[in-house]
């Protein structure tokens, strides 16, 4: 045996040739206490040890001398091996597990089936996983697309002073007409109505024809205009901090 062949050649190679064997109680099991030479106490050790059980799990303690102790082996074992006179020890178990030379079919078919529904358990979660981050990713856009809206519809003008500010041909036109018409409508005739950072504007036919002018473009931008323009004029009258910032815009 393998394990046997282990202990007999450190045995041989530690050149102690005197040996007592203990097992778990502590009993001697098997000694030398008279062969020097270390090949013959081998070949000694090597039959106490091929007597014994393969398949006991019982462990063997092998205390080996150089040199005789005192008693020569002969005492109670306990006695001996607290004298501590030994040289080294080797741990011996026969046991040795038995080698596998066949497969159980029924067990290995449990083991392939085991591992195909593992490996089947493991592609569902990932399957389930890359929908949550495609439902994610998906309801992300849906946000981010939601935000675009509402950030396009804060900027988006809703009035027609709105719209038009950024039209260059009716910026010019605008400025003037509609603070000259909203002044007509609310000063008296003659008087002249001034609004912060704008010029004074009197009723002339020159200022007549820049408001027709002006009307006539809007009416082409704006279908309610006429509505649109009775609330600027309300506006101004009711709230006129807020009729100013308007008029700052364009």
């Amino acid at each position: 045996m393998k394990g046997i062949s282990n202990v007999i050649q450190q045995f041989i190679t530690n050149e102690a040739p005197f040996f007592i064997i203990l097992d778990g109680r502590k009993d001697c099991v098997g000694k030398n206490n008279k062969l020097e030479d270390v090949e013959d106490s081998a070949n000694r050790l090597q039959a106490f040890l091929s007597t014994f059980d393969n398949d006991s799990k019982s462990k063997y303690t092998i205390y080996c001398f150089e040199k005789l102790p005192t008693g020569k082996l002969n005492g109670k074992v306990r006695d001996v091996i607290n004298m501590g006179e030994h040289d080294y020890i080797i741990n011996f178990a026969p046991y040795q597990p038995k080698e596998i030379t066949g497969v159980d079919d029924n067990k290995e078919y449990q083991r392939a089936l085991w591992k195909l529904e593992r490996e089947q358990k493991e592609k569902e979660q990932t399957a389930r996983l890359e929908r949550i981050e495609t439902l994610l990713l998906q309801r992300q856009i849906e946000e981010g697309a939601e935000d675009d809206e509402e950030i396009a519809d804060q900027a988006e003008p809703k009035s027609v002073i709105g719209a038009l500010m950024d039209n260059p041909q009716i910026q010019g036109a605008l400025a003037g007409a509609v603070t000259a018409w909203l002044s007509k409508i609310m000063m008296p005739a003659g008087q002249p109505y001034a609004v912060a950072g704008v010029p004074e504007v009197t009723d002339t036919d020159a200022d007549q024809d820049r408001i027709d002018a002006a009307i006539e473009i809007l009416a082409a931008y704006d279908n309610k205009l006429a509505d649109h323009l009775e609330k600027l004029a309300v506006m101004a009258q009711t709230d006129t901090d807020k009729f100013n910032f308007l008029l700052t815009m364009l």
